[in-house]
């Protein structure tokens, strides 16, 4: 099972205690600037959150499993994400119920990704690759390539995601 950075037992103690958001190398992070690619973020960045601008206390580069999700452009409803993002599977997605006609979501739902993939909405990447943990002083959803995106536990909303029964 997949964990975020704050359930694993392994991740550093001052990242256990802080509310993080990871997200893969060249994923557009919007900002008061306008859109950053995560890596070129840095303390006291202001990023847009659903609560307003957030200051960046850091960024932080996580080694985990190989385990990643890629969710296309378009993939989430009109033009969501705008591009392509590459998150790793616990984290979570904000989705606004525009997405499939034959999925039934609760509207404004925030899901793992790892369920994205199982639902076919994300494409399992398997790579090495890095993620980026944006840290803030608390709990945030900020937006990547448009896509609000959360890895703090307490933000999953996990509805459950089921077929539509036809008639």
């Amino acid at each position: 099972m997949h964990q975020t950075l704050e359930q694993r037992h392994d991740a550093p103690r001052h990242l256990q205690d802080l509310h993080v958001a990871g997200v893969g190398p060249g994923v557009p992070i919007m900002t008061d600037d306008g859109e950053i690619p995560v890596e070129l973020l840095g303390p006291g960045d202001r990023i847009v959150t659903r609560s307003g601008y957030c200051e960046l206390l850091g960024v932080q580069p996580v080694a985990c499993g190989p385990d990643r999700a890629a969710i296309a452009p378009g993939a989430l409803g009109r033009d969501l994400p705008a591009s392509r993002i590459l998150v790793g599977l616990g984290t979570g997605v904000h989705l606004t119920g525009d997405i499939n006609p034959e999925t039934s979501i609760h509207p404004q739902a925030i899901v793992p990704a790892r369920t994205l993939v199982r639902h076919g909405m994300a494409t399992p990447v398997r790579a090495r690759t890095l993620l980026f943990a944006l840290v803030f002083e608390r709990a945030e959803n900020f937006y990547a390539a448009g896509t609000g995106l959360s890895l703090h536990a307490s933000l999953l909303t996990s509805p459950t995601i089921s077929r539509r029964r036809r008639h």
